[in-house]
């Protein structure tokens, strides 16, 4: 098999596995492009967010968004607290972010061959699955709307209330999960 020109020869998809309901890196050698590896992994995310106990994609995508938008994530996501990566961002809806974070990942493990920001989507999406499946509503809304100041998509200073569309949906399964996060602490509990 010939090399294609331009993506690492092991190349790494995004895949769902629908028994553990998580994510992981899979090599795929059939990619023919990086448009290929971008809709394969954009189209992986948009499954398993619209999996979650009747609650809008949206609010998955913008929960990524809040638990991988810091100045200290990899790069393309993070970067001089100044001047992050996320402050590139510019689209108007959560299609769009999610688009610009699959295509940041795909694009730096394409260009660098580094997998940390593949692994970063990879590693935050599991936490807003796991938290998802377990209910963890309040850390949810709360990385939900860090997500969306940082995205530009509500002000970043002052009160911001979750739209209606994008209010959690509890499961028939979900327990209160009490105090987990503090915004003193600023930190998720056992994670």
């Amino acid at each position: 098999m010939e090399k294609t020109i331009g993506l690492p020869s092991k190349a790494k998809v995004l895949q769902l596995e629908y028994s553990s309901n998580r994510l992981h890196l899979e090599k795929y050698p059939y990619l023919s492009s990086k448009d290929d590896m971008i809709e394969a992994t954009y189209a992986t995310l948009e499954l398993a967010f619209s999996q979650q106990h009747g609650n809008p994609i949206d609010r998955c995508i913008y929960i990524l968004a809040g638990f991988m938008f810091w100045p200290h994530s990899a790069l393309p996501f993070g970067g001089p607290k100044g001047n992050p990566g996320f402050a590139q961002f510019n689209g108007d809806t959560p299609q769009d972010l999610l688009r610009f974070i699959v295509t940041g990942a795909v694009k730096k493990y394409r260009h660098m061959r580094g997998r940390d920001a593949l692994d970063l989507v990879v590693g935050c999406a599991n936490k807003v699955l796991e938290l998802e499946q377990l209910g963890a509503k309040d850390v949810l809304d709360e990385y939900m709307l860090k997500g969306m100041k940082k995205a530009g998509h509500v002000p970043f200073f002052g009160a911001s209330y979750i739209p209606p569309r994008l209010q959690h949906v509890p499961g028939q399964d979900c327990q209160p999960w009490g105090k987990l996060f503090s915004v003193k602490r600023g930190s998720l509990g056992p994670y």
